[in-house]
């Protein structure tokens, strides 16, 4: 009697989830890489960092673009004794975490299922 290879439908679900899996990890650390780099704006701005320093610099720099379209929402400042509190960048921690969220969900959510044998 000949032996009949049978694919099984799992391992074409798990070939395909680890592309995904790929993909979504690839998101999740874009999205971890713009969220650290917003939140560190902040801590920077609301401690008053010196602006000067190469780091603070380029976080400065770097995170501009990212919170430049949430500038103008708020009417006031609040200045702190050497800080800022940004309204601003905090809401754009918040927006790019939704994104990110449902992005990832995005990426992941369609291979959670269960194959009984």
């Amino acid at each position: 009697m000949p032996h009949i290879s049978v694919s099984h439908p799992s391992r074409h679900a798990r070939l395909n989830q680890k592309g995904y899996g790929l993909i979504g990890g690839l998101v999740s650390l874009f999205f971890g890489i713009i969220l650290a780099i917003v939140a560190f704006r902040f801590i920077f701005r609301l401690l008053g960092a010196n602006p000067d320093n190469g780091i603070v610099s380029w976080v400065y720099a770097t995170s501009q673009p990212l919170v430049t379209p949430f500038f103008g929402i708020f009417n006031h400042d609040i200045n702190l004794l050497t800080g800022r509190f940004e309204f601003e960048t905090l809401i754009a921690l918040v927006i790019y975490g939704v994104i990110a969220s449902l992005v990832s969900r995005l990426f992941s959510g369609g291979y959670h299922r269960t194959h009984s044998v």
